[in-house]
């Protein structure tokens, strides 16, 4: 697959237009358009010289197909939300290949989940009984998705941790999630005279949520619920 130069600045500045209004798609047209913009309307990766012929390979076509900015937080990849994130903060970056926002630890914690922490920290939940096990109401938590689904809130500060040599096999951003998160179950689980929540019972809110069980049998999830459970509150308990 390749495609030749644009022939004229006529038609330079009209793909370049097409191209900026729908590189924000959240779909592989999205990564097209990104594509074309930077590779070839922009002039990086070849095709400066009339003529020139810009080659897509194997490796072109994965990060068109993976490269692509969601249109929100919710429901995706770690990945999807470090971009969402990145171009909320600056739309006119570049568009990392694919795996490379994975690749970094000290910028591995999405800012939602630096913001939510602090957010229940800030706002006393350490005070609160039944923190996390009593359900909050859908029109309050409808309101809260909606209102930073698309990835618009504050940059905020985050944390770090060693962790157990298990932890090493994670990319190092989801590690770095790992880390933050449990650390703050750690601070949490301070105040369990208060919010009745102890180390046990954040393990068992959260295991669900950190490892997932690629058997589909209920019989295999009641098997390994316990284990689970014990595996987190030490990923918990290890915090300093």
């Amino acid at each position: 697959m390749s495609a030749r130069v644009l022939p004229n600045p006529l038609l330079r500045e009209c793909v370049l237009n097409h191209s900026n209004r729908r590189r924000f798609r959240p779909d592989a047209v999205g990564g097209l358009a990104f594509f074309v913009f930077q590779r070839i309307v922009m002039g990086d990766g070849g095709g400066e010289i009339e003529g020139d012929v810009v080659e897509l390979g194997e490796e072109d076509v994965e990060d068109i197909e993976g490269c692509y900015v969601p249109e929100g937080v919710w429901g995706e990849t770690l990945e999807g939300v470090l971009r969402k994130e990145l171009f909320t903060r600056n739309a006119t970056a570049a568009m990392p290949p694919p795996g490379q926002l994975m690749g970094d630890y000290k910028t591995g914690v999405p800012v939602i989940l630096s913001l939510l922490t602090a957010a229940v920290d800030g706002l006393g939940g350490g005070e609160v009984e039944g923190i996390f096990r009593l359900a909050a109401l859908k029109d309050d938590v409808d309101w809260i998705r909606e209102e930073i689904r698309g990835g618009d809130y504050r940059a905020i500060m985050s944390g770090s941790l060693e962790g157990y040599d298990v932890l090493a096999d994670l990319d190092p951003a989801a590690r770095a999630c790992v880390d933050h998160l449990c650390g703050f179950l750690k601070r949490l689980s301070g105040r369990s005279g208060v919010t009745k929540m102890t180390t046990g019972n954040l393990a068992l809110v959260f295991a669900p949520n950190l490892i997932k069980n690629p058997s589909e049998d209920p019989r295999v999830f009641a098997m390994h619920a316990e284990s689970e459970k014990r595996f987190v509150a030490m990923l918990i308990e290890a915090q300093e």
